[in-house]
């Protein structure tokens, strides 16, 4: 008897154990279903915002340069640098505007201040894109006429046919 009571308070003990592990088992799962989707919708929009956000910053990048190109080509249009050279006298041959070499420039090196000679050349760049195909030319010539066709050959129309 004192074993079946000890079977028995066993059986409801473990009964609670089970209850206990079904229901935190499908609390899980139901966190999982609800929380999975959310989170990809989540990731999914940061995705859609960051795109967003990387193509406004392309684009201004691509304006910046934009601009930075104009104003070379301005600046080269109006014939170098944007502001005007000091017309003192410094240089050593009388001509005014000219600057020595032996100046505060380095012993005749460039300055940065656009009155030195060009320094050499730089690599080549990348090949740009093939340009547009040009116009038709004119006609050529006619070609030589093509030889006579050879002879037909004879039709054979030989073959076995034995009666039925």
């Amino acid at each position: 008897m004192v074993n079946e009571k000890e079977m028995e308070v066993e059986a409801a003990s473990l009964r609670r154990v089970a209850f206990f592990g079904v229901a935190i088992s499908t609390i899980a799962t139901l966190v999982c279903i609800i929380s999975v989707p959310m989170l990809y919708n989540y990731l999914q929009h940061m995705q859609s915002v960051m795109q967003a956000e990387v193509d406004f910053c392309k684009s201004r990048s691509g304006n910046i340069w934009k601009e930075v190109t104009r104003t070379q080509v301005l600046a080269k249009v109006t014939g170098g640098p944007l502001r005007s050279r000091r017309q003192a006298g410094y240089s050593s041959s009388g001509v005014e505007g000219t600057v020595s070499s032996g100046g505060g420039g380095g012993g005749g090196q460039c300055c940065g201040c656009g009155v030195s000679p060009a320094g050499p050349p730089g690599p080549p760049g990348p090949s740009g894109e093939d340009g547009h195909d040009g116009e038709s030319g004119r006609p050529g010539q006619n070609g030589p006429d093509a030889p006579p066709p050879p002879p037909a050959q004879p039709y054979n129309a030989c073959f076995d046919c034995p009666e039925g």
